[in-house]
């Protein structure tokens, strides 16, 4: 191919999760629930905000495990990454929330 003739691949999204988010108004208190497909082998994860900071310690948490956190604090799941870890505490890959699908992506 010649010059500007270049074929650039789109990245393309996979959907590795589902997730449930549920928000008790009265106290403000956010429960985060992720569910990921049983291909993903996912054993652990850990929330971070925008700037790559841990939302809960830097403790990985139980993929059945869910996040609760005050909604105060967090108001956009989609400016979130969550780091997903094997059932060997080994980092897989960093997923993002779509909120108009329900579902976490990894590209």
């Amino acid at each position: 191919m010649g010059k500007g003739n270049q074929v650039i691949k789109k990245e393309e999204k996979k959907t590795i999760a589902e997730y449930q988010y549920e928000k008790n108004n009265d106290t403000g208190i956010a429960a985060l629930i992720l569910k990921p497909y049983a291909t993903e082998k996912i054993g652990y994860y850990k929330i971070q905000d925008a700037a790559g900071q841990s939302l809960f310690l830097d403790e990985l948490i139980p993929i059945d495990s869910q996040f609760s956190y005050l909604s105060l604090f967090l108001a956009d799941l989609e400016e979130i990454t969550v780091e997903f870890y094997g059932e060997n505490q080994e980092f897989l890959y960093n997923g993002y929330f779509d909120m108009s699908t329900i579902t976490i992506y990894t590209e």
